[in-house]
C-alpha cells in the first residue's frame, strides 16, 4: 500500500474514534441525568428512560460504579455516587460552607440536646453533607454523602421552598411522588401548598416522612440575594419531640442558618 494512503487511513480513523467517544460521553450524560432526578433505578429501567441497549447501560453502569460516580443501592438499582457527590459540592463551595457550618452544628448541637445536619441539593436529590451528633443514648443519625428524596423530610422542604415554583415543578415533575412512609407527600400540588406554607413560617418540620422513626425542623442558608445555598436541620426521634416542641427550636435554627452564612461570607451578619 502507498505511504500517501496508509496517511490517509490513519487521518480518517481520528474523527471516527473522536465521534465514539463523544457518542459514550453523551450516553454516560443521559445515565447520570437520570439517576440524578430521584431514587435508585435498575438497568432495565436506566435502558427503558435513556433509549439505550441494555448491555451498553449495564457497561457503562458498572464502568460508574467503579469509579464511585454510581453505587448500588441493594434490592432496588443504581443511585449517584460519593464520587460525584464530591465534586458537586467542590464546584459548588459546599466544602467552604462544611467548614463555616460546622462551629456553627456543634452549638445548635448543645442547644437543642439533638443531631444537627447540613444538607445541600443536588438535582432532585438532597445529600447530608455534614453532620453532628446528638450525646444521647437514643438519637437520630443520617448517612453522610448519599443522596436522598429531595421531595420529603424538613431539609428537602426547605431546599425547595426558596425556589421558583416554575424551577420546583421541573424537579419534581407530574408525580406521584414515591411514597416512603404512609406521611409522605405523594402529590405535586400538595407539596407545592406546603412549600408556600414553610417559606411563609421560614421553617420547615417533618414528621416520618421519609423514615417512620424521625422527625426534624430545617431552615434555608440564604445568600444576600436569597439563593438557597443549603439546609440546616435538627433530627431527633419523635418520641421526645412533638411538634410544639419542634417548633420552639425555629428561632435558634435560623439563627444558626444566618450565622452559617454570615461566616461563608454569603451574607453580612447584623
Amino acid at each position: 500500500m502507498a505511504t500517501a494512503e496508509v496517511s490517509w487511513l490513519r487521518r480518517s480513523a481520528v474523527p471516527e474514534r473522536s465521534h465514539e467517544a463523544m457518542r459514550s460521553v453523551d450516553r454516560v450524560a443521559a445515565i447520570l441525568n437520570f439517576l440524578g432526578e430521584g431514587s435508585p433505578q435498575p438497568i432495565w429501567q436506566i435502558a427503558a428512560e435513556t433509549g439505550l441497549p441494555r448491555p451498553t447501560v449495564f457497561r457503562l453502569v458498572k464502568a460508574l460504579a467503579r469509579q464511585g460516580f454510581v453505587m448500588r443501592d441493594d434490592g432496588v438499582g443504581y443511585r449517584l455516587g460519593p464520587r460525584l457527590m464530591f465534586l458537586a459540592m467542590k464546584s459548588s463551595g459546599a466544602v467552604d460552607l462544611k467548614s463555616a457550618a460546622r462551629p456553627v452544628m456543634e452549638w445548635l448541637a448543645r442547644e437543642t440536646g439533638e443531631t444537627t445536619a447540613l444538607q445541600l441539593r443536588v438535582g432532585s436529590s438532597r445529600v447530608c453533607v455534614e453532620l453532628v451528633e446528638s450525646n444521647q443514648m437514643v438519637r437520630r443519625v443520617i448517612e453522610v454523602n448519599t443522596p436522598m428524596p429531595v421531595h420529603c423530610g424538613a431539609s428537602g422542604k426547605a431546599l425547595l421552598a426558596w425556589l421558583p415554583e416554575g424551577r420546583v415543578a421541573e424537579l419534581i415533575g407530574k408525580g406521584p411522588l414515591q411514597r416512603f412512609t404512609e406521611h409522605t407527600i405523594t402529590d405535586p400540588h400538595e407539596l407545592m401548598a406546603e412549600l408556600r406554607a414553610v417559606r411563609k413560617v421560614g421553617y420547615a418540620i417533618s414528621f416520618g416522612e421519609r423514615m417512620g422513626d424521625g422527625s426534624a425542623i430545617a431552615a434555608p442558608i440564604l445568600s444576600s440575594t436569597g439563593e438557597v445555598l443549603g439546609a440546616v436541620a435538627v433530627l431527633a426521634p419523635p418520641h421526645r419531640t412533638p411538634r410544639q416542641k419542634l417548633i420552639g427550636w425555629a428561632p435558634v435554627l435560623q439563627r444558626a442558618a444566618r450565622e452559617i452564612a454570615a461566616a461563608h461570607g454569603a451574607v453580612p451578619l447584623g
